[in-house]
């Protein structure tokens, strides 16, 4: 039943159930349950706190396919791809970036996207945790201090950077957008409402063929360039129905 325990065979609960799946509406079909580890650390909340928080690191995470994993040169590792980050939050302060591949969080290795945003949710607030990162073929570790997750903050897009995610341009991508033969880069694939990409007027199908003026030609030369290190204002140059045009300068908050 929902809400109730799940047991082993030796009577120990190892998780609560939550639905199930079924055909006809009954009892016969596919359950699905909380893990009860899950469950542990809620009820120590509650017993502390009175509410639960989740730990908030401010970056958008996916699971990438195998051309973007070819182009970012991380073919031989597990991990989740930092799509976007947003600004002022704890994954920016502490220096992650978008482009960015986590392959470890406090030395456990991270398997895909849906076990590390299971662990960074259960991180407290204040809690400083350390992440092991691919960059530009390099591994570098980057030391953030999570906070606690407000919705109102990681729903807001106007702080979301850069606003707007990629894919390679493939053949089939090229001759789907009829981009010219010599035209090299990376095709916008989504943007996000209100973000800073969409004051930019940035839109899906667009070509980002460089970055403040410095041309790329793959998803690992754009992110190099995106660097917010070491830029304090983005301008994009991109081509679309056939012409390339500059976007305005968009100047990214401290």
């Amino acid at each position: 039943n929902s809400g109730g325990p799940l047991i082993n065979i030796y009577g120990e609960v190892i998780g609560i159930n939550s639905w199930i799946a079924s055909q006809s509406g009954g009892s016969q079909g596919l359950g699905f349950s909380i893990p009860i580890n899950n469950i542990k650390t809620a009820i120590d909340q509650f017993i502390s706190d009175g509410k639960i928080t989740y730990g908030w690191l401010g970056a958008s995470l996916a699971d990438i396919t195998t051309d973007f994993k070819k182009e970012l040169e991380v073919e031989d590792v597990s991990g989740s791809f930092v799509s976007q980050v947003f600004i002022g939050s704890p994954a920016m302060k502490g220096g992650l970036q978008a482009g960015d591949y986590i392959t470890a969080l406090n030395g456990k290795t991270v398997k895909d996207t849906d076990q590390l945003v299971r662990d960074v949710g259960n991180l407290r607030a204040g809690q400083t945790a350390s992440f092991t990162v691919r960059r530009a073929k390099q591994t570098v570790t980057i030391t953030v201090k999570i906070d606690s997750r407000n919705e109102e903050v990681s729903a807001d897009n106007s702080k979301l950077w850069p606003g707007f995610t990629i894919s390679p341009l493939t053949d089939a991508l090229r001759n789907r957008l009829s981009v010219e033969k010599g035209v090299k880069g990376v095709v916008i694939t989504s943007v996000q409402e209100k973000s800073p990409a969409a004051a930019l007027r940035l839109q899906t199908g667009d070509v980002i063929t460089a970055v403040n003026g410095t041309s790329v030609s793959n998803v690992k030369e754009f992110y190099a360039a995106l660097d917010t290190q070491k830029n304090s204002q983005v301008y994009f140059d991109v081509y679309s129905d056939g012409h390339t045009i500059s976007t305005a300068r968009y100047r990214i908050p401290n």
